[in-house]
């Protein structure tokens, strides 16, 4: 759950991450509901109560099958149907013929225990029987012996009613033997995937993989096989164009547990899910504004690979944890990275391409949270041994260059930056052109170490190249315009340009808002640097507007130790003591800054340790002759 919040949990106990999930709904100030599903039978007090919301403002609701938790919390039953209402449901799609089969009727809804999902699958299969006796024969068979629905009703027994758990698995099995080869295909598909909507296309990707098949006799078997478990009841129609089936995950576990040890079929299924999924996935995980087109894939690779044990796996994973970091879930992103370079590095050596490859993305999400030293570590790793294997000019060892470039930047090595970009500059514009990605890429680099060393105009000239470039060959909209954009505005506010600054820092934050949401990190700078530019103006309301904002979703979603908070923090301090408003500016350096006094300074990044060093320059001023008076008080009278 942390994950999924943006909370980075690496390196913390248990009890530390309970903390920070209580710091986050008290962040949001809003109520919220804390489920906490499947609770087993045998929990004394302490251990249940372990499970219960962190924070007063979330309410718990526990789903159990247990009735000896009442003493802890209001009961609510919500037990199976009532035998009128599964009656109802049973002889929805065929009336008995007379009294004897509703009679029947009703005695094979008790058979099946009032278990809606069983009812429905009954109601659907009745359809096929020929003669006026449906009802009777159904229970008939159910009756006799069957080794593998006795087998399935032990293993789906926590999820059964008590006492028909053997007639609910003959039903699921004789349902899902019923069907079709594609309907029994997309049932092994599902069974190894997530349980969420699962779209037509990569069900038809799946199958064209699987057996070799056109594009065109592939999408016939998904026709068919959506058609057959749907009318069956065992799939339901579902997506905004109807165009997924969601399976119950009661069908998926039957289907798991009866081809138990993944045979053939169904491994060779999750094989051409994992390239299909690959695929999908890889045409629009670094662009946020298509995220929403593989939301479902998404959710469907991390249940399919959670630990890559093949090539084509360990590049699943790569391509979600791309996903995550364009999102800016920084934490997920590290762990699936992590997970992908630890398999490189077992299964293909310390300098095969992949394994490099993969450090590099690690060293990425590394600079992202925060962690400049584990960054600068791994880029110096890759650029040494691409240097040794691929030669200077290779693509890959400049790409290498580059990004040991920023990182070195970020710490401040300005000189060691510059030398690494322009030599980098230099060898691509030759190779590639003048107009390639990759050198306007150098040339923003090489124009963001002019700015920091002071040489504005030789910034700007850069920029504003790049931007005229990228406006032409991407489109106005395009992240990688709007970040040139977001460049050179800031060199425009560096030279006193606030107006021309000010529109151009408007436009980004618009189109940011619009095309990647409220809270994506790109969003959250450019609201940022609109703030600094209204400050400079003598907007201070405005700009603390702005800056409010930005902290607080920069301690919610990056945490309150990443530089880019501490970034908003400290504007939002010095804005408020402009303003006179000395309660709230203390509040702030209490809460927010402190803390970068009790760290190394070589574990921060260039801006924290410059803030750090105002915040001490703080202490030394207020705190003459080491004297142990509150330094706060001192400040703020």
């Amino acid at each position: 759950m942390a994950d999924r919040l943006g909370i980075d949990t690496h390196g913390l106990t248990v009890e530390q991450i309970e903390g920070a999930l209580s710091r986050k709904i008290a962040n949001e100030n809003k109520p919220c509901l804390w489920v906490v599903d499947d609770v087993p039978n045998g929990l004394d007090g302490d251990a249940l109560r372990r499970w219960f919301a962190p924070h007063a403002l979330a309410r718990t609701l526990i789903t159990t099958r247990s009735r000896e938790y009442g003493s802890l919390a209001k009961g609510i039953d919500l037990s199976v149907l009532t035998p009128d209402e599964a009656f109802q449901l049973l002889t929805s799609r065929r009336k008995p013929s007379g009294k004897d089969e509703e009679e029947q009727a009703r005695g094979l809804a008790n058979d099946l225990g009032y278990h809606a999902l069983a009812l429905d699958v009954t109601a659907s299969a009745l359809l096929s029987y020929g003669g006026d006796e449906p009802y009777r024969r159904f229970r008939e068979e159910l009756s006799n012996q069957d080794d593998d629905a006795l087998e399935l009703s032990t293993e789906l027994a926590d999820a059964l009613p008590n006492g028909h758990e053997k007639s609910i698995a003959q039903t699921m099995l004789r349902s899902i033997r019923g069907l079709g080869a594609e309907g029994q295909d997309f049932l092994r598909l599902a069974s190894v995937l997530a349980v969420a909507p699962i779209p037509a296309s990569l069900v038809t990707a799946v199958f064209a993989k699987a057996d070799g098949l056109e594009s065109g006799k592939a999408e016939q078997r998904q026709r068919q096989g959506f058609h057959d478990v749907t009318k069956a009841s065992l799939a339901e129609i579902a997506g905004e164009n109807q165009q997924a089936r969601s399976v119950h995950t009661l069908v998926s576990r039957a289907v798991r547990f009866h081809e138990k040890g993944a045979p053939q079929r169904t491994q060779a299924l999750r094989t051409a899910a994992v390239e299909a999924l690959t695929r999908e996935i890889a045409k629009a995980a670094e662009d946020p504004r298509l995220h929403k087109q593989i939301e479902f894939h998404v959710a469907h690779a991390r249940q399919v690979v959670a630990i890559p044990g093949t090539i084509p796996e360990a590049n699943l994973v790569g391509w979600v944890a791309r996903y995550d970091l364009a999102r800016g879930a920084y934490a997920s992103a590290r762990t699936l990275y992590e997970r992908e370079l630890g398999f490189s590095l077992r299964v293909l050596g310390e300098e095969h391409p992949d394994t490099l490859t993969a450090r590099l993305s690690l060293a990425g999400t590394l600079h992202a949270q925060g962690d400049l030293a584990g960054a600068r570590q791994h880029e110096e790793q890759v650029l040494e041994a691409r240097r040794r294997l691929l030669g200077e000019e290779h693509p890959d060892t400049l790409t290498a260059r580059n990004n040991l470039a920023l990182t070195m930047h970020a710490q401040g090595d300005l000189t060691g930056a510059r030398k690494l970009e322009e030599e980098g500059l230099a060898i691509r514009r030759r190779v590639l052109g003048p107009e390639h990605p990759d050198t306007l890429t150098s040339m923003l680099s090489v124009a963001h170490t002019l700015n920091a060393q002071g040489d504005l105009a030789g910034a700007r000239q850069q920029q504003e190249q790049v931007l005229a470039a990228r406006r032409r060959l991407l489109g106005e909209e395009h992240p990688a315009t709007l970040r040139a954009r977001n460049n050179l505005a800031g060199t425009l506010y560096a030279q006193g340009d606030f107006a021309d600054a000010r529109q151009h820092h408007e436009q980004v934050l618009e189109a940011s808002r619009r095309l990647l949401g409220e809270e994506h990190p790109d969003t959250l700078r450019a609201r940022n640097n609109l703030a600094q530019t209204l400050h400079a103006q003598g907007d201070l309301a405005g700009a603390r507007q702005q800056f409010e904002q930005v902290l607080e979703a920069g301690r919610r979603l990056l945490g309150e130790e990443h530089p880019d908070t501490s970034g908003a923090a400290w504007n939002l301090f010095r804005t408020l003591q402009d303003l006179g408003e000395r309660e709230a500016a203390r509040a702030v350096l209490e809460r927010d800054l402190k803390w970068l006094l009790d760290r190394d300074p070589t574990t921060l990044g260039a801006d924290q340790r410059k803030i750090r060093e105002y915040v001490a320059q703080i202490v030394k001023n207020y705190l003459p002759q080491g004297k142990k008076a509150s330094f706060w008080k001192r400040i703020f009278g």
